[in-house]
């Protein structure tokens, strides 16, 4: 019987120590992937406001030209020459 309970405790206190490392471990992730997301919050605060001025120190942009005109129908010519 001594046997069995040294056996069940030793089991006991390596499933304590296991589960204390997992914990541990999980917790510490948890930490690292926040520390990730603040991280790339403050990166895409930034590229959003160095895109904010770059945008405001373009000058606003000219208006459109209108179209040239359409050149002439050179077939249309040859066809009336032709006719």
């Amino acid at each position: 019987m001594g046997t069995m309970a040294r056996t069940a405790v030793v089991a006991g206190t390596a499933t304590v120590v296991s589960g204390s490392v997992s914990q541990h471990s999980a917790q510490k992730a948890a930490e690292q992937q926040q520390a990730a997301a603040q991280q790339q919050a403050m990166v895409d605060q930034a590229a959003a406001q160095a895109a904010a001025q770059l945008q405001a120190q373009q000058p606003a942009a000219q208006p459109a030209a209108p179209p040239a005109a359409a050149p002439d129908d050179r077939m249309a010519k040859s066809e009336n020459l032709a006719r």
